[in-house]
């Protein structure tokens, strides 16, 4: 490693000094009254070629200040929207390496449309829009829209396709305006090319209906990806294929069509190398884009979640094999209508194989267990989405949503368990089978009227039906849960369970709001909304016997049949005020709540009513600088899940059972924020906190029975606690750019634990720093190091485990064709004593070739895992025990491949 560090810094500070004597130009921009002009864009351009050499902003006072290669010529343009564009032309005498211009612009009497002006400027903000220019940050070596952003100011860009701007995340990408796949940010950092990009526009505040714009105060961010030229009115994409060793394959094309009326996408990927372009965390996170009504109101309602069958995490499996095929269209039959939608497949297997070290939160106990898994998760999903709007006018706006979504996935686990309970040790060989074939379907009607000046109506109503129906089978060799469930055989080899249920859910919900509009900074919006769900949930055990006989075990204590319902009711009036650089937006929220139950053992009905407030208040410092303060009281409800009276099995060894009792709780949630983007010295910096105090929170009383457990839901007498908080700073130095953030998360967690109190707390770290080159032709680096530190502690058991990650990524071009590019990443995980330390690396490496910029044609040699590393280790933390993981990863491949770009 130390080598690999020696070397890059050879390449990163020999490219440094390549530039040679720098000359520095400074100066001022003014209108005529002698005002200072803030946000001018001043470009440096060669006086040889016009070509741009470098760019600057003027900040507050006007000032601006830009850095060229020392030349025998330049000439300055310097713009501003409403301006008359002034350029001058500099001439450097002898020895010269500091220049000072002041610059006075003139009013145009014409306002210049803003599309004018933003045409070759790096950045350009416009209210609540920042336009990045692609070509004045990137190197011609991006090769998707994710290598684009990454080299943007002020963005990030995780594995998972997540984007964030300023620490915030990016909720939708649209592209020439359309929605790119429900807006998903994955699909689309993954497959646009990049050569397609001509600009990438930041949306905040944003509100996809024109009559809203500025009007709901939510602080929602989209990013815009505007074409180039050469890109509209054509069929545009690529098709990449891989092959290797071991029958080793990728297929990928990307096929992409825009123009006024028409949009059409297509992208596929078959692989059996671990690289999915759609996981099952995908299909569940897929919204549909519709918006949570009942949260806007106060209302938290917390569906019990199914994540049976979740395909693992890339770098957690010992093979992955996919197919995927998506589409995605849009259409404007008129000027007034749209309609666009998508529909996507997927089929994935995953093997996976892993050993589990645990140490349980049992202060009476000495208890400790190591699990070995060996898994099969197989899945095919599919989702569907139509959208259509009709705008008559700028006062009118009418949408309809339809989307569903529905999977067939099973999984299957063979693991050993190996525990010590005091000096007893036991041994359990288990076999799990999970099968489902949930799905769901969601539909969204809104219309909205601005009927004057002083009044805009609304009118959202959405409908949700959901089914789920996960079968378990369990087999093991000790008897499950033989406190509990009454096998008929209790001397067998093995013991056999199966579980089947079925949950249902029909959510309605409807908002009407009156914005009645004083003037520009002043508004009030009042809410009359309603919230109706029913859901049925049925479930029974039954043991299978070595004849195949099947008994139906229990009454009311192992079989469920419940009707839940939840009504709210709610009136809502929000007051928004906008005050020179302050924005206040105070509002309270009345709501009457019914619950109602109904089970064989007896039904519960319950009314409760709330007043909650919450406020938003933002300080706009300047253009480019924000605090912001968001206040949100809520009342906290569960679902069906939490009030059955009779036990579910969730895992071989734990066993659930609802509390009819349960009552809702209540949380304050209090988030701050705060960024500068400042463009005079090229840095960025973004920081935010966010508190949760819940009271009443529904946690779990926990009771052991040897290794099995039994949990349950109650309301925790003590207060719950979660704080977060986040940063970064982000500053380019020339052709240097360097980074450096983190982020923070503490939890305080009150349960019971047989039957003593417990509190058990997280405290996790996560620190990463940078620093990199983007020269033009010269070969790029950036080093970086990562820590993240995990402080577990509960139940008197404080335990804390720690990750280091220095890694190197370089990008070089060499002989005007060839592109070399390689990551690697050294990891060192340390854990308590008795769960053993662990280093393990990774090597990746890629070789293009590329005749020329125009060729359509190029070729690859990869190399994934090039140094063969067999597992990888992370750990986890709940409020039973602390555990370490260590998983068997995806082996070395080596693939040749052809891409050809249409």
């Amino acid at each position: 490693m130390t080598k690999g560090y020696l070397l890059i810094s050879i390449f990163l500070f020999s490219g440094f000094f390549a530039f040679g004597q720098k000359v520095k130009i400074e100066g001022t921009v003014k209108d005529t009254s002698g005002a200072p002009l803030e946000m001018a864009n001043v470009i440096a351009l060669s006086a040889a070629d016009t070509s741009m050499l470098s760019y600057a902003f003027t900040d507050a006072e006007g000032r601006y200040r830009i850095t060229v290669d020392q030349n025998s010529g330049y000439f300055l343009r310097i713009s501003y929207l409403g301006f008359e564009q002034q350029e001058l032309s500099i001439k450097l005498k002898e020895g010269e390496d500091r220049v000072v211009r002041n610059v006075v612009l003139r009013a145009l009497s014409v306002q210049l449309q803003e599309a004018q002006v933003v045409e070759n400027i790096p950045i350009m903000i416009s209210g609540d829009t920042i336009s990045y220019q692609a070509d004045a940050f990137t190197t011609g070596r991006e090769r998707k829209l994710e290598d684009v952003l990454s080299e943007l100011p002020g963005f990030e860009v995780d594995d998972n396709g997540e984007v964030k701007v300023q620490g915030k995340k990016v909720e939708k990408v649209m592209v020439e305006g359309r929605d790119f796949f429900d807006g998903d940010t994955k699909l689309a950092t993954k497959n646009i090319p990049a050569d397609a990009v001509d600009k990438v526009q930041v949306l905040r505040n944003y509100n996809e209906v024109t009559p809203m714009q500025g009007l709901d105060g939510e602080d929602r961010i989209a990013l815009n990806i505007k074409l180039k030229e050469g890109k509209k009115n054509i069929v545009f994409g690529d098709i990449s294929a891989e092959g290797g060793l071991d029958e080793r394959y990728l297929l990928h094309p990307n096929i992409f069509f825009y123009s006024p009326k028409v949009s059409i996408n297509f992208i596929g990927d078959m692989n059996n190398i671990g690289k999915p372009a759609f996981t099952s965390q995908d299909y569940f996170r897929f919204s549909g884009g519709f918006k949570n009504l009942t949260a806007r109101g106060g209302t938290n309602f917390q569906f019990g979640g199914n994540n049976l069958g979740l395909t693992t995490q890339n770098n957690q499996a010992r093979e992955i094999t996919s197919k995927f095929g998506a589409a995605n269209f849009g259409f404007n039959p008129s000027k007034k209508w749209t309609v666009n939608g998508f529909f996507i497949a997927n089929q994935s297997q995953t093997l996976s194989s892993s050993l589990t070290s645990r140490q349980y939160l049992v202060d009476t106990l000495d208890f400790s267990e190591t699990l070995e898994t060996d898994g099969v998760q197989e899945n095919k999903s599919g989702i569907f989405k139509f959208n259509t709007t009709y705008t008559p006018s700028k006062k009118v706006h009418v949408g309809y949503k339809l989307f569903s979504k529905i999977s067939e996935s099973e999984n299957s686990n063979s693991q050993l368990s190996q525990s010590d309970i005091s000096v007893i040790n036991l041994q359990n060989d288990i076999e799990t089978n999970t099968a489902q074939t949930p799905y769901e379907i969601k539909q969204n009607l809104d219309a909205y009227y601005d009927i004057n000046d002083r009044n805009l109506v609304s009118l959202e109503v959405q409908h949700l039906y959901d089914y789920k129906d996960p079968d378990y089978l369990q087999r093991t060799t000790l008897p499950p849960f033989f406190t509990v469930i009454p096998l008929q055989d209790t001397m067998a080899a093995e013991f056999k369970l199966n579980q089947l249920k079925e949950i249902t859910t029909n959510k309605l919900d409807a908002t009407l709001n009156h914005y009645l509009i004083f003037n520009n900074t002043n508004h009030i919006n009042f809410t009359l909304g309603g919230s109706y769900t029913s859901q049925q949930y049925t479930s029974s055990i039954s043991e299978i016997l070595a004849d195949d006989q099947v008994i139906l075990l229990g009454g009311d204590s192992l079989n469920n049949d419940v009707d839940f319902s939840l009504s709210d009711i709610y009136a809502a009036v929000h007051y928004r005020w906008k005050l020179g650089k302050f924005e206040l937006n105070p509002g309270l929220n009345y709501h009457i709540y019914n619950i109602s139950d109904v089970q064989p053992t007896g039904s519960n009905n319950e009314s409760r009513q709330f007043l909650l407030p919450d406020f938003l208040i933002k300080f706009n410092l300047k253009k480019t600088e924000r605090l912001q303060l968001d206040y949100k009281m809520q009342a906290q409800f569960t679902d069906v899940n939490n009030v059955l009276n009779g036990y579910v099995i969730a895992s071989y060894n734990s066993l659930f059972r609802g509390n009819p009792q349960i009552q809702n709780g209540l949380s304050h949630n209090i988030t701050l924020s705060y960024y500068n983007i400042n463009l005079y010295n090229f840095s960025n910096l973004f920081a935010g906190a966010n508190y949760s105090r819940r009271i009443d929170d529904i946690t779990q009383v926990t009771q052991f029975q040897g290794l099995d457990r039994i949990n349950s839901p109650i309301n925790v007498d003590g207060t719950n606690e979660i704080l977060t908080g986040f940063g970064g700073y982000e500053k380019r130095f020339g052709k240097l750019r360097a980074q450096a953030g983190g982020t923070l998360n503490f939890t305080k967690i009150n349960n019971l634990i047989n039957d003593r109190e417990n509190q058990s707390t997280t405290f996790t770290q996560g620190y990463r720093a940078s620093l990199g080159t983007n020269f033009k032709k010269a070969p790029n680096v950036e080093l970086a190091y990562n820590v993240i530190i995990n402080k577990y502690e509960g139940a008197q058991v404080s335990n804390t485990f720690t990750t280091h990650s220095p890694s190197i990524n370089v990008n070089a071009v060499f002989l005007k064709s060839f592109t070399f590019k390689a990551d690697y990443a050294y990891n060192f995980y340390q854990s308590p004593a008795g769960l053993g330390n662990t280093e393990f690396d990774f090597l990746n490496a890629s070789l293009y070739y590329r005749k020329t910029d125009k060729s359509k044609w190029e070729f690859t040699l990869r190399g994934l895992n090039l140094l063969s590393t067999g597992v990888n280790r992370q750990d986890s933390f709940n409020d039973f025990f602390i555990s370490t993981t260590r998983n068997d990863i995806l082996p070395r491949y080596v693939m040749l491949g052809v891409k050809y770009n249409i």
